[in-house]
């Protein structure tokens, strides 16, 4: 039983003693400094470029994280400038593509239509040959049945007349 208030009392001690870093520290006189581990401190000085601050008298812990959170927000707004400026570029680029995209697709448009109607053409043109071939064929055997008809004429004509000199005799 004795033991458990020594276990306590260690234990609370160890608990105690650990804190957490960074924080701030306020002397007997009012001065506050900024407890850092080494790690944290090389870290930030490394990061921030912002050695001379740390080691000025009078900067405070609120204003150093001010200050660096200023930095930070210098550099971010810069990016973010940078990146308004990209995405300009790129809805520019994008309205163009589209631009374009819609002249390729009424050329297309205009090129199917043309397509369509040369296919018309086409067509209507054939059945016209076509036409035109039936009615050739059509002329070429009415001419050869007139040339029939003229050589039976001619020659029932001939015979005709030998019979008509044949029988003036």
């Amino acid at each position: 039983m004795k033991i458990l208030p020594f276990l306590f009392l260690f234990i609370t001690f160890v608990c105690q003693s650990q804190k957490s870093y960074p924080y701030l520290y306020e002397d007997s006189v009012g001065k506050q400094f900024v407890i850092l581990t080494f790690e944290q401190a090389q870290r930030l000085d490394n990061a921030t470029e912002f050695s001379p601050i740390l080691w000025k008298d009078h900067t405070s812990y609120y204003q150093l994280v001010d200050s660096l959170c200023e930095r930070k927000l210098e550099t971010k707004n810069i990016e973010i400038q940078s990146l308004k400026k990209n995405i300009d570029t790129i809805s520019i680029w994008c309205s163009a593509y589209a631009k374009s995209y819609e002249l390729c697709e009424n050329k297309v448009a205009m090129l199917n239509n043309k397509n369509e109607v040369s296919d018309e053409i086409n067509k209507s043109l054939k059945q016209k040959v076509d036409s035109l071939e039936n009615y050739n064929q059509k002329t070429e055997m009415e001419l050869k049945q007139s040339k029939r008809n003229v050589g039976i004429s001619i020659f029932l004509g001939f015979i005709s007349t030998i019979a008509v000199f044949i029988f003036s005799l």
